[in-house]
């Protein structure tokens, strides 16, 4: 019961002019042949979702965009677009979200506070120009959504864990038998309890002993049932 409470490189001779073209230049031109190849390919890999797309995908995960006549043709250019001023295309996808769901909601508004006339050349300019749709006021992604869900109901979860600690401890000290309880959290005779002890009232003293020996018990046979 007390326990309850209580990770040098040396420099080398100069190589002739023959070794150095064999040795050190061509690694060199190595090392760059692999730099661009490796530029590439995670361009590539940057675009693949892109480029991955047809008609029918898009018409899927941007519905109101496709009916307003936004379609694979768009696609094409902005990435092209892109590519002739070096700028990335991963944030499209997330720029088409937003879009969607501006469209969705009846929000897609120009500069000047006005309803967006045409919204295909809308998107596909500042997606173009820019390689980003900015996020839409009051526009939750689907992973901050999965966050806030997850937060939910972790606090539900909580609760319900403190309410069934709270009625299982009622429970069991209901049923407890005076001689026990005067055992685990002494009432009358504390004089062999060290003085920080004394000041806890016996019933937190119970509820320290509870959580302590029986509480794990309860957890564990409800985990094999």
């Amino acid at each position: 019961m007390q326990s309850a409470i209580q990770s040098a490189m040396q420099s080398e001779a100069q190589p002739d002019v023959r070794s150095a073209i064999n040795g050190p230049l061509s690694s060199l031109i190595d090392k760059i042949d692999r730099k661009d190849l490796s530029i590439s390919y995670e361009k590539t890999a940057k675009q693949c979702n892109l480029q991955l797309l047809d008609e029918e995908a898009l018409a899927f995960h941007w519905p109101e965009l496709a009916k307003q006549g936004f379609g694979m043709e768009q696609i094409g250019q902005i990435i092209k677009r892109l590519e002739q001023i070096d700028v990335k295309t991963d944030k499209v996808i997330s720029g088409l979200r937003h879009a969607e769901w501006a469209l969705e909601n009846g929000c897609m508004k120009d500069a000047k506070g006005e309803p967006v006339g045409n919204p295909v050349n809308w998107v596909f300019s500042i997606l173009a120009r820019q390689g980003y749709y900015p996020r839409p006021p009051g526009y939750v992604s689907p992973e901050e959504k999965m966050e806030q869900d997850a937060a939910i109901e972790a606090e539900r979860l909580q609760k319900a864990r403190q309410a069934r600690l709270k009625a299982e401890f009622a429970l069991w000290v209901g049923g407890l038998p005076l001689e026990d309880r005067e055992s685990i959290a002494p009432e009358k005779d504390t004089s062999s309890l060290p003085p920080e002890v004394r000041m806890i009232p016996a019933q937190v003293r119970l509820e320290l002993y509870f959580k302590e020996h029986v509480w794990p018990g309860l957890q564990q046979k409800n985990g094999n049932e």
